[in-house]
């Protein structure tokens, strides 16, 4: 590859990730895999504003999506991208440490998703296993 096609392919990159939003979103899915349901609570933004950055981001191939029933999971195609961030972070003088800690919010009450239904129902067995014993 030349220098000038590796230039333009970097500064598209450079281009995608220039929005302070699509860091949050890339953020927030980390290393793992998360579903919109959960990045509306994480995040605080509403499902179109999330889906529009997604579909950026998904078309610039930086995102793999699995489907379960009518439920999309978004984890990112490369782990490298996360610790690009974390780079980003460190260079900004922001230590690891000092990076927020975000969390699947786990079983949202209102929520229906798999992910959610799972846990639900483990709690659900959990609860009933302590009210037994």
């Amino acid at each position: 590859m030349n220098i000038k096609k590796f230039a333009r392919k970097t500064s598209d990159l450079f281009s995608v990730l220039g929005n302070d939003f699509r860091i949050q979103l890339l953020y927030a899915i980390g290393k793992g895999e998360i579903c919109v349901c959960h990045m509306e609570e994480v995040l605080q933004k509403r499902q179109p504003y999330i889906s529009q950055h997604l579909s950026v981001l998904r078309e610039s191939g930086l995102l793999q999506t699995r489907r379960d029933g009518k439920y999309v999971y978004y984890r990112l195609k490369d782990s490298a991208l996360f610790e690009l961030i974390k780079a980003a972070a460190e260079l900004q003088e922001f230590s690891v440490k000092e990076m927020p800690v975000i969390s699947s919010p786990g079983v949202k009450n209102d929520c229906t998703c798999p992910t959610c239904e799972i846990e639900e129902k483990t709690e659900s067995s959990s609860t009933i296993i302590k009210e037994i014993s």
